[in-house]
This record gives structure tokens, C-alpha cells and sequence, in this order.
């Protein structure tokens, strides 16, 4: 007897269950179960669905789909298909609730775009250990300039769009007109709302308030709450207006990890395509589009050091300087220039790292005041601990500043975070 499938196979409608509730979600992952029926479905259903997600002339049968090969991971698995000359990939999404689907499992249909990842054109074959990161060939450095222009160009476009509200857009209803909704995550199995933006959030929750043990370190904690609040009372953070008279504010959108694993460029550095959207945020305009990207602010990481680093500082402050000036161009006919943004944005992004996930409000704090030369020969313990008796002394210092960045070329510490 053949154990082929029939070249088209009769579909019969699967028992919809009940939306299971989010801690039941969270416990799936948790025990690796969330993506176990995806798994279990044969290949040929995929060739059934694949042409009616994405051919809606009906030109393409289910004999003109080709399964390439299944792929998973620790936290994915996906099928890659052919039609025509197009290829997809259908992926399990654990982080979709709805299985009110063909499936009854969470999933989605992605294009795969034309080009390579970015490290192709970023690194050298031959030199896995980033040792002439500093010193590349004069082809390989016109084609990071290439690459670094035609980004900042890319994500320009996105100025187009703005929404009046900060959290994760939702296009369920209408794909043309998305809303801002809560974004979620799962936690230690526990699902809960992931936290956009710190509105209300009390600075205890991320600055690290430990058991004070005696009057220095209280004063310290102090002095360091009060430097995080003339942060998060800053200018950029403090209103997200495009023009200082307009009556409201309006968001941007911020890609989740705009880094070189997640951008395709062709064999000249072009920018082909940018990956990984689906968690991408409104955001104040300081950290959105114009911020730069991830693979330009390691240094600005919690727990940085050398060993870490693609480059030294002199040479990062180079290509940031290439986003600046390609981003204030490709913003130069928009009613405002989120360009002025770009260079600070790596300050920017350790504050929103800090208040929402993935980076220390101490360690931006200490990089925040190394950045003021009359603090660079400091004990910056002690500093901290000052600001918490006479807060009005620390508040000039970040208030005041001394001019705004209008170029590159500039120390990014001879200015405030205004």
C-alpha cells in the first residue's frame, strides 16, 4: 500500500478549543508544549494552505508547492516552502494568543526577501575574530558607509507614521489602520503586560533599591533616584512633540533589534530588507526610527568591556557619525528632522533599556555622569552620594548643559541629555 499522501488532500474542520487563558499559555512554553501540535502537522497541509494566503489569483495549485526542509530551535520551528520563484516560511508563533485558525495553532506565513544578513557586509570572511575590525580594506569600509547610508535612508521612511499612543500596534481588525494596545510577555511562566514605558513606574522599581545598609548608601540611592528623574525629565523624554507649539504629542515606531542579524543587504551593502517587526513598539521619538542601530551602542551596555567590543570608541563614533548625517538628510524635507536625534539616541536607548528591560539604571547613571568632564576624575560613588543631601547642586549640571549637539565631530559628554 502507498503511503503517499493524495495530491490533494480533503480537508475536514478540526474541533476549535477554548482560547486557553494566559497563565496556560505561559506554562506551555514554559514546558516546551506550546509548539507540539505545530510539529505534529504533515507537510502537505502547508502545501494546501501556502496558495491560499498568497496567491489570491489562484494561478499557483498545490502540485506548484515544494516543502524545501522543517527547521526548529530552542524556542522556534518552521517549514520553508517554494512557489514560483517566491520561498516562505510558516513559523509557530508562541507569542500569539489566538488559535482560531485552520491549525488550531498559533502561526504565520513570512516572504523571504532577497539578500544576506549584514554580517557579510559588516565583518570579513576571514577574520571570524573581529581582529581588523578597526583597519578594514578600503572596499570593505566604502561598503559599511554604503550600508550605514542606505539604512538610516530605510528607516527614514518610517517618519510617515506616527500614533498618539506608546505600546506594541495591533492590526487585527484592520491591517490599513493598526491600534496601539498592551504588549505582553511571558515571565516565569506567568503571563503579564510588558512594561512600554515608565509613566507611573516608582523609581525604586529601577533603581535598584536595595536594603540600605548605612547613611552613605542612602544618601547614594538618593542621589542616584534624583539623577534618573532629571533624566527621565529631560527634553526628549519629557514630551514627544514634532514641533514645541503643537498641541500633542505623537509616537514613532522603534524596531525591537534593529541589528545586523536582523538586516539584508546586497553584495554592494544595499539595505534589501529588515527583519524581525514583530514586536516592534511606539515610542517617544528620542529612541524611534532615527535612533541608531543596536550594533553602534555596545558601549553604552550594561557590563561592557573590551572583550565585547566590535570596535574601539574612536572608530563606533565614525559610523555613528555617518548615521547622523545620512539620517538628517533623508529627514531634511519632513516638517521636522527627528534627525537631531540620531547622535544622542545611544544615551537615549540605555534610558529605555534601563526603565523597561535589559539594562541597570546604575550603570547608565555612572556612563551619564563620565560623560561630564568636571566628574571624569571623580569618585562617582561619592558624587551620587552628594546629589542626595543638596539635589539642587546636581540639577544645574544636567539642566544646564553646555551646548546642543548640531554635528558630529562633537564630545558627546560636552552636552546634557537636552
Amino acid at each position: 500500500m502507498s503511503t503517499e499522501p493524495p495530491a490533494n488532500p480533503t480537508l475536514v474542520d478540526a474541533p476549535r478549543p477554548s482560547l486557553p487563558s494566559s497563565t496556560e499559555l505561559g506554562e506551555r512554553e514554559q514546558h516546551g508544549l506550546g509548539s507540539a501540535p505545530f510539529r505534529a502537522v504533515p507537510k502537505e497541509f502547508f502545501k494546501v494552505q501556502l496558495p491560499k494566503h498568497v496567491d489570491p489569483t489562484n494561478y499557483f495549485t498545490t502540485e506548484c508547492v515544494r516543502v524545501q526542509r522543517r527547521t526548529e530551535g530552542a524556542n522556534h520551528h518552521a517549514v520553508i516552502l517554494q512557489i514560483g520563484p517566491a520561498r516562505f516560511g510558516v513559523n509557530y508563533r508562541a507569542d500569539k494568543d489566538s488559535i482560531d485558525n485552520e491549525l488550531s495553532v498559533p502561526y504565520i506565513f513570512i516572504r523571504k526577501l532577497p539578500g544576506k544578513m549584514a554580517y557579510h557586509t559588516w565583518f570579513d570572511q576571514n577574520d571570524e575574530e573581529g581582529e581588523n575590525m578597526d583597519f578594514p580594506s578600503g572596499q570593505k569600509m566604502k561598503k559599511r558607509e554604503t550600508f550605514l547610508k542606505s539604512l538610516a535612508h530605510h528607516m527614514a521612511k518610517l517618519q510617515k507614521l506616527d500614533f498618539d499612543k506608546i505600546d506594541m500596534l495591533n492590526f487585527d481588525n484592520d491591517i490599513d489602520a493598526p491600534v496601539v494596545v498592551h504588549s505582553w510577555e511571558t515571565l516565569d511562566g506567568v503571563r503579564m503586560k510588558r512594561l512600554a514605558w515608565p509613566a507611573d513606574l516608582a523609581l525604586d522599581d529601577i533603581s535598584g533599591n536595595d536594603v540600605e545598609k548605612n547613611e552613605r548608601e542612602t544618601h547614594q540611592h538618593r542621589g542616584m533616584r534624583k539623577i534618573m528623574d532629571m533624566i527621565l525629565t529631560a527634553p526628549p523624554f519629557a514630551t514627544s512633540k514634532p514641533q514645541p507649539d503643537d498641541e500633542n504629542e505623537k509616537f514613532v515606531l522603534r524596531h525591537p533589534d534593529l541589528d545586523l542579524q536582523n538586516i539584508l543587504t546586497d553584495s554592494g551593502g544595499n539595505v534589501t530588507g529588515i527583519l524581525d517587526w514583530h514586536e516592534a513598539v511606539t515610542t517617544p521619538r528620542c529612541i524611534g526610527y532615527a535612533a541608531l542601530p543596536h550594533f553602534l551602542t555596545h558601549d553604552w551596555h550594561p557590563r561592557f568591556t573590551l572583550e565585547d567590543s566590535l570596535y574601539m570608541s574612536w572608530s563606533v563614533d565614525h559610523y555613528r557619525c555617518i548615521c547622523v548625517n545620512a539620517m538628517n538628510e533623508a529627514c531634511a524635507e519632513a516638517r521636522w528632522n527627528d534627525g537631531k536625534y540620531t547622535y544622542k539616541s545611544v544615551m537615549y536607548q540605555a534610558v529605555y533599556a534601563a526603565v523597561t528591560r535589559g539594562g541597570s539604571a546604575p550603570d547608565l547613571v555612572n556612563k551619564t555622569l563620565l560623560q561630564l568632564p568636571g566628574l571624569r576624575f571623580m569618585d562617582l560613588d561619592e558624587f551620587q552620594e552628594r546629589p542626595g543631601r543638596v539635589l539642587e547642586g546636581c540639577w544645574g549640571l544636567f539642566r544646564g548643559g553646555n551646548s546642543e549637539i548640531d554635528g558630529c565631530g562633537k564630545d558627546i559628554g560636552g552636552t546634557s541629555f537636552e
